[in-house]
């Protein structure tokens, strides 16, 4: 079956080398597997699918407090949000007018509730809890509203949501810890020339976000003003903020895999990985377009204080990259485009690499740290 979308996540109750995969599949499934790490592999055991009516494009494993809570969030091509138990069972659902392909879980850093926050093309972003689906805050933007984070702030006073959408504008809520979860309001907001496609915060009061318009921009969370931006040879397509010693903003451009005639050429140019220093804006390294490095889905995870980045590509490729020095340390074909990818922190000091790619009969690949 191929996968759409992943999650992994793990329980109390699982034994040495054990953890689980949610996914989402072409097929209209939502799927949950328990992974079992051995000496050289991961076997996969089916626990539980259920079908949905339509393909869910971001799934996100939240394992509550009480289990009988919900604790699976898929986000449906047709509009439909839904929550699931731990085992499959469904919770609620709440209806969007439009394709919901990315959305937040976290604690309120306030109440200690659990809350999402969703973007939908429907124009509108909206504050959910997570136990009941019920209304607790919302904006609505000019055009689709296609990405949001969130970040408490290192006052601890003050906690910060930013979106970006299709009418080419970054939005900045802010909300202090006295005011009610319904309190947030719209600080400030920057208009790109063309759509929002990621955005993320850094508790040290900054912002990033890119646009298709190619650009990769910094704000000071407080006033708005931009400190410092970085021009792409093609649409921005991807941007993170990683925090250490010296702090760091990674992005992508990329090129769109669509033929825009019959000559083979692709929209956009050759896509890259860029790492500046989020203080300065100062450029640390980027990868070439020779490279064929064209991120379509990444993840990043620290290890010893050194961040790795683990990329799905384009070019059927899982490439793994140091961010300390650019260094490839890690690259092999997987055959097909790579839809989504996760790090796995196995419960036996292990470090595993779970990804899916289009593909009807090998969908899920693994890599697995060699060593305990």
């Amino acid at each position: 079956m191929e996968i759409d979308a992943l999650a992994c996540y793990a329980l109390d109750s699982d034994d040495t080398g054990e953890f689980h995969v949610a996914c989402s599949t072409k097929s209209m499934k939502l799927a949950s597997f328990l992974a079992k790490a051995s000496d050289s592999d991961i076997a996969l055991e089916s626990s539980w699918q259920i079908a949905m009516k339509s393909r869910a494009w971001h799934v996100v494993a939240s394992i509550p407090r009480e289990l009988a809570d919900p604790t699976f969030f898929a986000a449906r091509e047709d509009g439909h949000f839904h929550a699931y138990g731990i085992d499959g069972r469904p919770c609620w659902s709440h209806d969007f007018s439009g394709t919901v392909s990315e959305f937040k879980c976290y604690e309120d850093p306030f109440t200690g509730d659990r809350v999402l926050i969703i973007p939908s093309i429907d124009k509108t972003l909206r504050m959910l809890t997570a136990s009941a689906g019920q209304l607790v805050w919302g904006d609505t933007f000019q055009s689709g509203v296609n990405i949001v984070d969130q970040c408490l702030q290192a006052d601890g006073e003050t906690h910060v949501i930013a979106a970006g959408g299709n009418d080419y504008t970054i939005r900045c809520y802010a909300r202090k810890a006295v005011e009610a979860a319904s309190a947030y309001k719209m600080a400030w907001f920057h208009k790109f020339d063309s759509y929002v496609r990621d955005v993320s915060i850094s508790p040290r009061g900054k912002i990033a976000a890119v646009a298709d318009d190619g650009f990769v921009k910094v704000f000071e969370i407080e006033s708005g003003s931009i400190i410092w931006t970085h021009e792409h040879g093609s649409f921005a397509w991807k941007c993170r903020i990683l925090e250490g010693d010296v702090a760091r903003v990674m992005s992508t451009s990329f090129q769109v895999p669509i033929d825009v005639d019959k000559s083979g050429e692709k929209l956009g140019n050759p896509g890259v990985v860029a790492c500046h220093e989020l203080a300065s804006g100062k450029l640390l390294w980027q990868t070439a377009p020779e490279d064929g490095i064209n991120v379509n889905a990444w993840d990043f995870h620290e290890v010893d204080g050194r961040w790795l980045l683990a990329a799905g590509t384009t070019g059927s490729e899982m490439v793994l990259l140091d961010i300390d020095t650019g260094n490839v340390l890690q690259r092999y074909s997987t055959g097909c485009l790579v839809n989504d990818v996760h790090f796995v922190e196995i419960n036996d000091g292990r470090l595993a690499i779970i990804g899916c790619q289009e593909s009807e009969e090998e969908s899920l690949f693994v890599g697995l740290q060699d060593s305990r």
